[in-house]
């Protein structure tokens, strides 16, 4: 079957140093696990599905095609195939950055889609996104091109004010919608999956597979009134039973369920952890990780609307340096540090040295609270002059523990 000569493909016919690409040409209703294709893609061969006909499993050569770097094209036997074809082969014929990948920080969450396919002359990226916190982020794409490795960065201005482009939202919970639905299609409906789809669908307004919109036109159309409740509080502490989410509610007169999410790292995706109703003001999540964790609260209100709390972290058990991103950087990099539960605030230094173990800079010196946190180097000395290309140390110390990692700035 298709599977079986994919992975043959695969293990016989591949070259490392060149853009690896397959064009599959079918009626579109193939059995192929998108899954087991990508564990066998090691070399990140691009999957390029063209179904025809009118009856093709369009959500399976969707998901075949996006996790393995590709895209997919759905035609009718009354379209220009042959043309359709050249197009596709035109387009995969002028690779421009093999190998793609993006780097966006911790401020930026739930990006889809998830895989980035090769980037093709006269292709385009269509990238969505949530973030938390305002202001100015760097977002850095890299991968390899004829000449070598190249990268690019872009400033992301994320403002303030969400009401102005609030249109972007649903491009995003469009997108969002798409992905669960391919999964449940393609591997089977979970509550967690149904839940998730459910509530985002009612949260933007956006008909999913479980939901229906009916338009009244009786009443006269009226704003979103979450005056009723509001989130006062959500936060999170270890316990010895796990994780312990707790939060204040102003008043519950039109509160419906409460929905608990749960992320593992920063780029993972927020599933939904309670099956049962949640009662009071506090959850245990006896089952999480150790490491990395991120909650959110949704509050779903009796007339259907929802709100959100802000997201919370888990407070690190162990003081960690992660490595800084983008890696190489020019001129700006993020770097991400953990300062466990210690007592109260802590001391914390975070100092770049060249090679020769000469201070370039000083980022932080002074006290900071528990959890996660970013700093953000500019590439600048302490006397502000831009400092050259060439390979750093960054030396992160709080209480007895110290960390370091090299980095690497190319201009």
């Amino acid at each position: 079957g298709l599977q079986n000569a994919l992975t043959t493909v695969f293990s016989t016919s591949q070259v490392d140093s060149l853009s690896n690409a397959i064009i599959l040409f079918s009626d579109g209703r193939s059995t192929v696990d998108p899954k087991v294709i990508l564990n066998a893609n090691a070399l990140k061969t691009g999957i390029f599905p063209i179904s025809v006909g009118d009856n093709v499993d369009r959500r399976r050569m969707e998901l075949l095609a996006y996790v393995n770097y590709g895209f997919p094209t759905f035609l009718t036997f009354e379209d220009p195939v042959a043309d359709e074809a050249v197009r596709v082969l035109t387009q995969l014929a002028a690779p421009v950055l093999k190998d793609s990948r993006l780097e966006v920080g911790g401020n930026v969450y739930d990006l889809l889609p998830g895989t980035l396919q090769t980037v093709y002359a006269g292709s385009r990226f269509f990238l969505t996104g949530r973030y938390k916190n305002a202001g100015v982020s760097t977002l850095s794409l890299g991968g390899y091109s004829a000449q070598g490795a190249a990268f690019y960065n872009f400033s992301l201005n994320f403002p303030t004010d969400r009401s102005a482009n609030k249109f972007v939202e649903k491009l995003w919970a469009k997108e969002k919608i798409d992905a669960l639905e391919r999964q449940i299609a393609v591997y089977g409906e979970t509550d967690s999956l149904k839940k998730l789809d459910i509530a985002i669908s009612l949260g933007y307004g956006i008909r999913c597979k479980y939901t229906a919109y009916i338009a009244d036109r009786s009443r006269i159309a009226s704003g979103v009134d979450n005056a009723a409740i509001e989130i006062v509080d959500f936060r999170c502490s270890r316990g010895a039973a796990g994780n312990i989410l707790r939060w204040t509610l102003t008043h519950t007169g039109v509160m419906g369920d409460i929905h608990i999410y749960r992320r593992i790292g920063t780029t993972g995706t927020f599933v939904c952890i309670n099956d049962a109703a949640v009662a009071g003001n506090t959850f245990i999540d006896a089952s999480a990780p150790s490491g990395d964790v991120y909650y959110r609260m949704e509050l779903m209100l009796s007339d259907g609307k929802r709100i959100l709390s802000s997201i919370v972290s888990a407070m690190p058990l162990v003081a960690a340096l992660d490595q800084n991103f983008p890696n190489p950087f020019n001129p700006t990099t993020t770097i991400r540090f953990a300062v466990p539960e210690l007592n109260g605030r802590s001391d914390v230094s975070i100092v770049i040295y060249d090679v020769l173990g000469r201070e370039v800079r000083t980022l932080i010196a002074g006290e900071e609270y528990p959890g996660y946190h970013e700093v953000v180097w500019n590439g600048r000395d302490n006397a502000g002059s831009q400092v050259s290309s060439g390979v750093y140390v960054c030396r992160f110390a709080v209480a007895s523990f110290v960390q370091v990692r090299t980095m690497l700035l190319m201009k």
